[in-house]
């Protein structure tokens, strides 16, 4: 791993043009160390279907000669990746390419306690507090819930992810310093800021899309998301109440389902398993329902395969998959780009991590723009769903602009 002071570190963070860093803050979590990739030797990027083949047969042939590779894949690739749904793309406008990756020599390791010391030291002077403009009116908001409604009733979904977007304005603040001020609420092992030309990307994600280590594959699927306790009493029964819970357990249980499904067309037959269901875990503000499903991948496994098996995580479109992704498409009214995409890494041993891109930014300039989900089944109420949707967007401010 390449090394580097603690000031320069900061200094490329701040105005790097180029630069991948995936962020572990949890201390004592999953993930132990943060990697820092920066200047590209070469970079490989998907803008159209035909880009599909080269792009992955040039990171197999990258792969072989030593690189390392770090980026994202957007969600509107899933489009591309699944035939049935490569004419929806047509009708999306995507400011950046549906996937990039960086070639990089080897990165900069950091401890997640060194991360920690690092921050530590960045923090904003003043509070924050934004006024985000949903994308969507409640009125609005309503009547796809309801749509929703009827395409469970009919049996074309069972549960759709529905997203809209909030925008605001950054107010003088730079996207690292917002970077830093999230990062220090709240402790995640999959985190990421990158910096792509003039786009900066902010991402606080918990969950786990997938991570692979030698012949080792596993993927931890989030359903289920309860509040902190005002006190450790209740904080007791809140931890009780999701772990017993049978709504949040048929949610999660519905995903797992699918992603063991998925991990099956790339693992070796018999060996796909979920070792944790229904386990809650605890974070600053939520309690979260996780489960793990885990399998050995075949001799034949190559990377476009692994994609095409396994993109887009199955927690952020619903059940089924493809039917479901035909449905989002058609409600909701503009791209998720990077957001509800992933973001991670390769190493030349083919080990892997990518985190589901959830509680994302997209920063341009000063306008920003956050993806906020909600997972939608036949017992979602339209105003309780948009109430917490006001609650998620309402982290960056006290007050959520909506018509």
């Amino acid at each position: 791993m390449a090394d580097i002071s603690s000031e320069d570190l900061i200094q490329i963070l701040k105005t790097g043009r180029n630069l991948v860093f995936l962020d572990s803050s949890r201390l004592n979590g999953e993930e132990n160390s943060s990697y820092l990739f920066y200047s590209p030797e070469t970079v490989l990027q998907i803008s159209s279907a035909s880009d599909i083949g080269p792009f992955f047969s040039s990171l197999e042939l990258a792969l072989s000669r030593g690189y390392y590779a770090a980026g994202w894949f957007s969600y509107e690739l899933g489009y591309l990746l699944h035939k049935p749904l490569a004419g929806l793309l047509e009708h999306k406008s995507n400011r950046l390419p549906l996937a990039w990756l960086g070639l990089f020599r080897q990165p900069v390791e950091i401890t997640s306690l060194a991360s920690e010391k690092l921050f530590r030291g960045n923090r904003l002077s003043r509070g924050l507090d934004f006024r985000p403009r949903l994308s969507v009116t409640k009125k609005r908001f309503t009547e796809h819930i309801n749509e929703i409604h009827e395409y469970i009733k009919s049996g074309d979904t069972y549960q759709v992810n529905y997203t809209v977007r909030s925008f605001f304005d950054l107010q003088g603040v730079s996207a690292f310093q917002l970077y830093c001020h999230l990062r220090n609420r709240q402790r995640v092992n999959y985190a990421a800021f990158i910096r792509n030309g003039a786009m900066r990307i902010l991402c606080l994600s918990p969950e786990l899309f997938f991570r692979k280590r030698g012949d080792r594959i596993w993927s931890k699927p989030m359903k289920g998301t309860v509040r902190r306790g005002r006190d450790a009493g209740e904080d007791i029964l809140l931890f009780k109440f999701l772990s017993q819970d049978e709504k949040n357990r048929a949610e999660n249980v519905m995903i797992v389902d699918l992603i063991r499904n998925d991990l099956g067309r790339i693992c070796t037959k018999g060996t796909v398993r979920v070792p944790d269901l229904f386990k809650v875990e605890p974070y600053e503000t939520l309690f979260q329902m996780i489960s793990r499903v885990e399998g050995k991948v075949s001799r034949s496994f190559t990377w476009e395969d692994c994609f095409r098996a396994l993109f887009p995580c199955g927690s952020i479109t619903g059940a089924p998959k493809i039917r479901t992704m035909e449905i989002i498409s058609e409600l909701e009214d503009s791209p998720r780009g990077i957001y509800t995409g992933a973001i991670g890494f390769i190493t030349p041993d083919h080990d892997a991590c990518f985190n589901v891109a959830i509680r994302t930014i997209m920063a341009q300039g000063e306008r920003c723009e956050l993806g906020i989900g909600s997972g939608i089944t036949i017992y979602s109420d339209p105003g309780k769903e948009f109430e917490e949707t006001l609650l998620k967007a309402a982290f960056l401010g006290k007050d959520v602009i909506h018509d």
